[in-house]
């Protein structure tokens, strides 16, 4: 199955300058997702947490300059 991705890892690495096989791109790949998968979790969380008005100082916060 190497062979099929050969091409594809040669042009990988002719356009990184590293000598990475098929497995670490994918690796690297699976990584990158993850990390920016658990980003996206964390600030939807913070969202949730932020909007569900269990902290009254901040649902009802004014800023000083905002006329009531």
């Amino acid at each position: 199955m190497s062979e099929f991705f050969a091409p594809f890892t040669a042009w990988l690495n002719d356009l990184t300058g590293l000598g990475i096989s098929i497995h670490g791109y994918i690796s690297i790949f699976l990584a990158l997702v993850g990390v920016f998968g658990l980003y996206i979790g964390l600030l939807y969380l913070i969202r949730l947490s932020h909007s569900s008005g269990v902290d009254d100082a901040v649902r009802d916060y004014r800023h000083p300059n905002q006329k009531q």
